[in-house]
This record gives structure tokens, C-alpha cells and sequence, in this order.
């Protein structure tokens, strides 16, 4: 098994993941009609319901990603094989699981936040924002550094900094 295989497993239990979630907000979005029809105020309920919108955007953002996840494995590997230093050929060792758990976490770091930014916009709560923004960021360390990370808990990141001292 090389990286990129294991990559592409996590890539597919990501959209898994997603695609559960996506279920949970469908079921939001059917609860929100089929409680208050069978209350009789399905009208003034659900009209005024100011989350519909973002609601409906969490499903189909979800979903997108989803169907990327499982149904474009292969691209999604390529796009995040190109923007870290993770070689794609490689077999198994520690570090290289480490690596693709590292760019795994920090996928997730940036697409929960993003699916909230919509929400948070409409009820004008801007103090969210920064830590929306500071939570894409770390995702996106996480996925940039993933290899540099990886190798300081693999414990080969002191060796070499040693090895650079003694040049």
C-alpha cells in the first residue's frame, strides 16, 4: 500500500462522514416542515424560519463535497498531493500515515467552518468570523506542513536539525 492509496481510503471515509452529516441536515430540513404541518402553523413557521436558507446551503455544500470525495477520489488526491510535500509512491511507514492524517484533519478544519460562515453572516455575529478564519488557517497549516509535521512526531525532524548544525 503506497500514500496515495491510504490517502485515497481517508479521502472516501471523509465523504462518508460527509455524506452522514448531509443526512442529518435532510432530516433538519424535513423536520422543519413536517413538525409544524402536523401542529397546524406550517405557514407562520416556516416562512418566518430565517435558517432556511443556510440550512438549505449546508445540505447542498455537503453533498458537493461528498460526491468530490467518493466520486472524484482520484482528483482530489492529485489536488492535495500537489499542495503538500507528501510523495505519492512511497510506501508505508509512520511518518507517511502521519502525513495523510495530518492533511485529513486539516481538510475537515476547513470545510466545517466554511459551511458556518453563511450562518453566521445572516445573524450579523461577526465575533465568529475570527474563528472561522483561524480555524481555516490551521487547516490549511495542517495541510501545507502536513510533512514537516509528521517528521517532528516521527522524531526525525531532531536528527536532521542536528545533521544541518554539524555542516
Amino acid at each position: 500500500m503506497t500514500t496515495k492509496d491510504l490517502l485515497g481510503v481517508l479521502v472516501k471515509i471523509s465523504g462518508l462522514f460527509l455524506f452522514l452529516r448531509s443526512i442529518g441536515k435532510i432530516l433538519q430540513f424535513i423536520l422543519l416542515y413536517a413538525v409544524p404541518k402536523q401542529m397546524g402553523i406550517l405557514s407562520l413557521y416556516t416562512a418566518s424560519y430565517a435558517g432556511l436558507p443556510v440550512l438549505v446551503f449546508e445540505i447542498f455544500f455537503y453533498m458537493l463535497l461528498c460526491y468530490l470525495f467518493i466520486g472524484q477520489t482520484e482528483k482530489v488526491i492529485l489536488l492535495l498531493l500537489s499542495k503538500t510535500k507528501i510523495s505519492s509512491e512511497s510506501t508505508l511507514s509512520r511518518k507517511n500515515i502521519f502525513e495523510c492524517i495530518f492533511v485529513l484533519i486539516g481538510l475537515e478544519s476547513i470545510i466545517y467552518p466554511i459551511s458556518r460562515i453563511i450562518s453566521i453572516l445572516q445573524l450579523n455575529n461577526f465575533n465568529l468570523i475570527f474563528s472561522i478564519i483561524i480555524s481555516i488557517a490551521v487547516g490549511a497549516l495542517l495541510i501545507f506542513f502536513s510533512t514537516n509535521i509528521a517528521a517532528f512526531l516521527d522524531n526525525k525532524l531532531p536528527s536532521q536539525l542536528l545533521s544541518l548544525k554539524n555542516k
